[in-house]
């Protein structure tokens, strides 16, 4: 029998019930920055929401870079990016305090967006314009399930959700 080389993922650990930055080595944005992904854990359920944001997609010069069709292609997701955008991850499905909200005792992960590629691609070596851009969003949405799994493993219920190209 031979034995597997596959680094287990490690489990994802924030402080309970508050959105919490978790930057990810082995996640990547176009520009070739690491990104990483918003978390806020609880206890009270092992029911688990990924939320992928929507910005848009590009393939080209005139879409990634002259009409910026998708977002953060040049600058990238960070935490500085993800500050600035989480104080409206607090209502609708991420109220916690609406009794008629049905996902008020998951955990939430915000997955941003800074690929171009619908978090689906599979190009790290596209080049427009000059400009090295790299469609990896499928290799970094599996760094991401990658960890969430290993915090969830007996998860009772994922619910996928975004909106555009999320």
């Amino acid at each position: 029998t031979g034995t597997s080389t596959t680094p287990v993922a490690e489990p994802i650990v924030t402080p309970k019930e508050q959105w919490t930055w978790v930057g990810f080595d082995d996640a990547f944005c176009a520009n070739g920055s690491t990104t990483g992904i918003g978390a806020n854990l609880t206890d009270k359920s092992s029911k688990v929401v990924i939320y992928m944001m929507g910005g848009g997609a590009c393939w080209n010069e005139l879409t990634c870079y002259a009409l910026g069709t998708a977002a953060n292609i040049e600058s990238g997701y960070d935490q500085g990016q993800f500050d600035k955008d989480s104080p409206s991850l607090n209502g609708s499905l991420f109220d916690r305090n609406d009794p008629k909200n049905p996902l008020k005792d998951a955990s939430y992960f915000f997955v941003p967006y800074c690929t171009g590629d619908v978090h689906a691609g599979a190009n790290p070596d596209a080049v427009y314009g000059g400009k090295p851009t790299k469609h990896v969003g499928f290799t970094t949405m599996q760094a991401y399930l990658a960890r969430i799994v290993a915090t969830f493993p007996g998860a009772e219920r994922v619910v996928l959700s975004g909106s555009s190209a999320g």
